[in-house]
């Protein structure tokens, strides 16, 4: 593990190009239509993308805290884009651009992230990488409350995602929403200690 560590170029390559994904699946998203950008799929990938640039601009090791914290939020929101999309929503995978944003970048950003981010987080900042996704199911959810139920025929405008109808699916959504939060909780703790591990292994420490 040490010996793929050292090849530094790789590194750069690895984050280069899953920059280049990451931006490519937003930008190509939001120029087509500008609402996508509430789509926490678009969200998370332009996150991946800010801290690849950071680890480009050798922010990695530097022991610098804000770039420890945001490298490993990028690399929860794009596990959690990945993870939901392919159990949940998986019928809506129509085009090349979605396999980049939910397959693609997910799968680079955490050989990256794995590999070459140096950095490490304490236990109690885990509390960190929730932010993101707290305040997104609380705007989701306000937005789908304010637009009230929708009686039409076909997909609700007033819900970003289908599981945010709480109107036409209350019995299901209330339940599917709080096991998201619970377990997304548990894959953060898990994340900062599967990293750390990794990083006492490469390091030779117990």
């Amino acid at each position: 593990m040490k010996k793929i560590r050292n090849l530094t170029q790789i590194g750069y390559f690895l984050g280069l190009i899953t920059m280049i994904f990451s931006f490519w699946g937003s930008f190509y998203s939001v120029g087509n239509n500008p609402k996508s950008i509430l789509f926490f799929t678009i969200q998370s990938n332009f996150i991946v993308g800010i801290a690849c640039l950071f680890f480009l601009f050798n922010f990695s090791g530097t022991k610098n805290k804000f770039f420890a914290v945001f490298s490993t939020i990028a690399l929860f929101d794009i596990l959690i884009t990945g993870i939901v999309f392919n159990i949940f929503l998986l019928d809506f995978l129509k085009t090349p651009i979605h396999v980049i944003q939910h397959m693609v970048t997910p799968v680079l950003y955490l050989l990256l992230y794995c590999f070459y981010m140096l950095d490490t987080l304490k236990i109690k900042d885990t509390l960190f990488l929730l932010i993101h996704p707290l305040l997104y199911f609380g705007f989701g959810l306000t937005l789908n409350i304010i637009g009230g139920k929708y009686t039409g025929e076909g997909y609700n405008p007033y819900a970003i995602y289908p599981f945010f109808d709480v109107y036409n699916f209350p019995k299901t959504n209330i339940p599917l929403l709080a096991g998201m939060l619970v377990s997304g909780t548990a894959i953060a703790f898990l994340i900062v200690y599967v990293k750390n591990s990794i990083e006492r292994r490469f390091n030779g420490t117990n």
